[in-house]
C-alpha cells in the first residue's frame, strides 16, 4: 500500500509576481513616478535635498529595473555618511562641541530627507497596488492552484505591494498566518 506524500513548499515571490498581475508595479515605473513627484513637490528644504540625491542616484535618467533601489537607498546613504563623519569628528577632536552638534544636526536632517522620499516611494506603490476582485481573479486562481497542489505552502513576499497578501487572505483566509497576525486555530498542513 503506497503512503501520503507530505508535499511542502516554499515560495519566495518577488516583484515579477506584482508586475505579471499590475504592470504598473514595474520598478522603472515607479521611480518615475517617485522622480515626478519629488520634482512636483514646492520648495522646503527637505524637498530641495530629495531632487538633488534622487538626481544623484539617477544623473543619466531614470532607465532600468535597480533604479527604485538606488533612489531609496540614495535616502539614507547621506546620514549613513553623517555618523562615520560624526565618529571621525570625534576622534580628531572630542573638544570641538560645535562641530560634532553641527553634524548631529545635518544628520537629524538627513534622515528626515530619508523618511519624506521613502513615504513618497510608499504613496506611489500604495496608489497602485488597488486591484478589484474581477481584476485578481487571475492572482487568486495562481494561489488557489499553488496552495490545493501542496500539503503546507510557505510564501516568503520580498514586494512592496500588498497584492500576495490580498489574493491570500481572499484564498485561505482561515489556513493563514504571517508574521504579524498569529491565528490559533489556523490549519497548517
Amino acid at each position: 500500500m503506497a503512503t501520503a506524500m507530505n508535499t511542502r513548499l516554499a515560495a519566495l515571490v518577488g516583484n515579477g509576481l506584482s508586475i505579471a498581475f499590475n504592470e504598473d508595479l514595474e520598478l522603472g515605473s515607479i521611480t518615475r513616478a517617485v522622480v515626478d513627484a519629488i520634482r512636483e513637490e514646492d520648495g522646503n528644504d527637505v524637498v530641495i535635498a530629495m531632487r538633488e540625491l534622487a538626481e544623484r542616484a539617477l544623473p543619466d535618467g531614470v532607465s532600468g529595473d535597480e533604479d527604485f533601489e538606488i533612489l531609496v537607498d540614495s535616502f539614507g546613504a547621506e546620514s549613513k555618511t553623517l555618523e562615520m563623519l560624526s565618529r571621525l569628528a570625534e576622534l580628531k577632536d572630542p573638544g570641538d562641541k560645535a562641530l560634532l552638534a553641527a553634524i548631529v544636526q545635518t544628520s537629524e536632517f538627513a534622515l528626515r530627507v530619508r523618511d519624506v522620499g521613502i513615504s513618497h516611494v510608499l504613496e506611489v506603490i500604495h496608489s497602485r497596488s488597488h486591484a478589484s476582485h474581477d481584476e485578481a481573479d487571475h492572482l487568486f486562481s495562481l494561489v488557489e492552484g499553488v496552495t490545493s497542489a501542496f500539503d503546507e505552502v510557505t510564501f516568503g513576499n520580498l514586494n512592496y505591494d500588498t497584492l500576495l497578501l490580498a489574493a491570500l487572505m481572499h484564498v485561505c483566509d482561515s489556513r493563514l498566518a504571517d508574521m504579524v497576525m498569529v491565528r490559533r486555530n489556523a490549519q497548517f498542513g
